[in-house]
């Protein structure tokens, strides 16, 4: 639930602060429609007509829609370190499947992936702000499991020995690098 205690709140508005610039927020930043921003704030205890939430996004829209457009490179480098995750991991895939030896190809696509995770992670908390460490956004939950991934399988330093470990030897045996 998002707590309306103590909170400070607009002059002429009956909610706080938080709750207006959250449906704003989420009307804008998912492009929610203003019937799911009311269904989202109703699971969360803040019951909220129609009417309101479009008069708040009609109000405070634009400065809203402003500041999520600051977030936009931050959403371009998680996708494309996403992409580059799947690119590796399926490689890796593909010549496991041709039979190959794919220890290092495996480690390098284990880490790639579970690094970048971490920093997708990490930028969703620092643009929901002080929310992100809140346990009813579902970005708290995520952060906290993302470290876990570092760790299954061998951490990211076990799967750096792994590589250069295979990439000396493939260079002492002036194989492929």
């Amino acid at each position: 639930m998002i707590s309306q205690v103590s909170q400070p709140r607009l002059k002429g508005f009956r909610f706080p602060r938080s709750v207006i610039s959250y449906a704003v927020w989420a009307y804008h930043r998912f492009a929610l429609s203003l019937r799911d921003v009311e269904d989202l704030l109703s699971e969360r205890g803040v019951i909220v007509s129609y009417e309101s939430i479009r008069a708040w996004c009609q109000r405070f829209g634009t400065q809203i829609a402003a500041e999520i457009r600051h977030d936009r490179p931050v959403a371009a480098d998680s996708r494309a370190e996403l992409y580059a995750s799947e690119c590796v991991t399926r490689e890796a895939a593909r010549r496991f499947d041709m039979g190959l030896v794919v220890s290092t190809e495996a480690a390098a696509a284990k880490m790639l992936a579970t690094e970048s995770v971490g920093r997708i992670a990490d930028r969703a908390v620092q643009i929901l702000g002080g929310a992100g460490y809140m346990a009813e956004y579902p970005v708290e939950r995520i952060y906290r499991d993302v470290r876990l991934l570092r760790i299954y399988e061998g951490t990211t330093q076990i799967q750096q020995l792994i590589i250069a470990r295979n990439l000396l030897r493939d260079h002492q045996a002036g194989t492929r690098l």
